[in-house]
């Protein structure tokens, strides 16, 4: 009873338009057949079985959406005959439910009003616990972001992180976005403090991103960002161990570049120039443009201290897992004195499949090139079990 009665809610809502697929505009008809007259049955059926999009779609904005609020009306008004105690709950709920669609409406009006500045969103909390609402609203807060509003897209990317939120994807891909707008564009005047506790703050939140079921390119770039805040606060080592995670995105070429940019300037910090070889053959590999100049100056000054054939030998020996475990396992005899030492041994530790085990609709599919595989962490690199934080 109360699904049939959310389903109306999210009719009246707006969250079912007539512009959904015609096959789940078919399955909620289906669902509150027994709402119909007994003399509208008749044409009921006629209408599901019908192929003709154009004909379906005028009959559901004609018919149905108008009568969605009368269905409401009357269903109400027969649990309210009922004083059961179960009865009255489904009541409540069924009223705080409607509060909830109300807010998100709200803020979904405040969110296209260009002057709002959204810093009272916590106080909507409630509506993050519907996870398709907070879905949509993260959208939007996407669409505000890039189109260059950084202000209000702070304050809707940091209510879609509070612990009410239970939707993994938008709650993983805010945390993302809050980092890198302090470790790609550096828009420390959003927030009010000194640079540096602005600057870990974005850090503790990148660290987060891998654990959500969220898009895999955020994630991947969330591995390179932090590395280079963590290069900024001189861990050169523990950043230089985050650029060899590989992260399984459908966005391969990008994120590569992304990655083996950041982990050649480490390399060469660190005087691992062999690693830095290969980190810039794996840069070229992926780039459309080449090595840029700063990285041809590293090449040349490598080559001039270890040889010429050190580029032959990378070619011919590339990374592979051994040097992973390598990295890692030297990385975390000292890790004690490392920002969020447990968080960023988590997200070192977390092991992903190779692209090539992805499954295909995943592997290919925009929508859905989504961490949903289970987090498996691997055991060598975890100091102790509880270093995985869900």
């Amino acid at each position: 009873m109360k699904r049939r009665l959310l389903t109306l809610i999210l009719l009246l809502s707006g969250m079912v338009s007539a512009q959904l697929p015609i096959s789940q505009l078919k399955s909620f008809l289906c669902s509150l057949s027994n709402e119909f007259q007994a003399a509208e049955i008749t044409e009921l059926k006629n209408v599901l079985s019908c192929e003709d999009e154009e004909l379906f779609r005028s009959y559901f904005e004609r018919i149905y959406l108008s009568k969605a609020d009368d269905i409401l009306k009357n269903r109400l008004s027969q649990l309210k005959a009922n004083t059961t105690n179960e009865v009255n709950k489904e009541i409540a709920d069924i009223k705080g439910d409607l509060k909830d669609f109300n807010d998100f409406q709200f803020i979904m009006k405040r969110l296209d009003d260009g002057s709002d500045a959204l810093a009272d969103l916590p106080r909507l909390k409630n509506v993050l616990k519907h996870a398709e609402l907070a879905n949509k609203i993260y959208w939007k807060a996407e669409r505000i972001f890039f189109k260059g509003d950084y202000a209000r897209s702070k304050e809707v990317f940091e209510f879609l992180i509070l612990p009410e939120n239970n939707d993994s994807f938008s709650k993983g891909a805010s945390y993302f976005y809050l980092g890198r707008m302090i470790a790609e564009s550096g828009l420390y005047r959003l927030w009010s403090g000194n640079e540096r506790d602005i600057r870990l703050n974005a850090l503790w939140k990148l660290l987060q991103v891998h654990k959500y079921r969220t898009c895999l390119t955020y994630i991947s770039f969330a591995y390179a960002d932090a590395a280079k805040l963590y290069q900024t606060e001189g861990f050169l080592k523990q950043a230089h161990a985050l650029t060899m995670v590989e992260v399984p995105t459908m966005d391969k070429k990008p994120a590569e570049c992304a990655r083996h940019r950041v982990g050649a300037d480490l390399a060469f910090a660190l005087k691992d120039y062999t690693n830095c070889i290969r980190h810039l053959q794996q840069f070229e590999k992926n780039s459309y443009n080449g090595i840029p100049d700063y990285m041809n100056y590293y090449v040349r000054v490598i080559l001039r201290k270890s040889g010429s054939n050190l580029w032959s030998y990378c070619m011919s020996n590339p990374f592979n897992d051994f040097h992973k475990y390598e990295i890692f396992s030297t990385t975390l005899q000292d890790t004690n004195s490392c920002p969020f030492e447990s968080e960023y041994v988590t997200a070192m530790a977390h092991s992903w499949l190779k692209r090539e085990e992805v499954p295909e609709n995943i592997a290919t599919n925009r929508m859905l090139n989504n961490n949903v595989f289970t987090n498996i962490y691997d055991k060598r690199f975890l100091k102790k079990e509880g270093d995985v934080k869900k």
